[in-house]
Order: structure tokens, then C-alpha cells, then sequence
């Protein structure tokens, strides 16, 4: 989920002891939505993710091309199993059971 995810400035992110699930990015995109700013970010393995940061004023915004750290909670974190098809758990209208 995007407002599981918290993004920091890649100087000012704590080492990699402290926070296990972590992810080197950049920022490629940028846009200020109201109470939030939403963060395109793209890792170094091209694995593209979307953010929505709070502005609450905790941090200055940051632009594209902004090396960042991607965080996220382990709780907010679950695998799959690539061996199931990408729509079970759906029914045929493709609402969730």
C-alpha cells in the first residue's frame, strides 16, 4: 500500500541494521495532492513503486532525481505465492471474497 511506505533522503537514512526493509530508489516523479505529496520512485533493479507521504511538515518535498531510501513497516509486509493465478481470491466479477 502507498501510505504503508515512508521515504527519506538517501543522506539522512539510517543505517541498514536499524531497518531491515529498505530500498534504494529515486525519485521520478513528484506531485503535492492536498494532505499528502505522492512519490514515483524507481530502485536500482527498476522496480517502480508509488508513496503518499503526509505533509505534515516533518519533511522539506523532495524532487526527481532525488536519491531516497524506501521504509516500510514488517507488519505491512505478506508474501504470494507465484504459483496461484494473479485473479484468486476474486470472484468472476472480480470483486475480492
Amino acid at each position: 500500500r502507498p501510505e504503508k511506505l515512508s521515504l527519506v533522503p538517501a543522506e539522512q537514512a539510517p543505517g541498514t541494521a536499524s531497518q531491515p526493509n529498505r530500498l534504494a530508489a529515486v525519485v521520478t516523479e513528484s506531485r503535492f495532492i492536498g494532505v499528502s505529496t505522492e512519490y514515483a520512485v524507481r530502485s536500482d533493479t527498476g522496480l517502480e513503486l508509488t508513496a503518499f507521504v503526509q505533509n505534515a511538515g516533518q519533511h522539506r518535498p523532495m524532487a526527481p532525481g532525488a536519491e531516497v531510501e524506501v521504509f516500510w513497516d514488517p507488519a505491512h509486509t505478506f508474501a504470494l505465492d507465484v504459483r496461484q493465478a494473479a485473479d484468486a481470491g476474486l470472484d468472476p466479477a472480480g470483486a475480492a471474497l
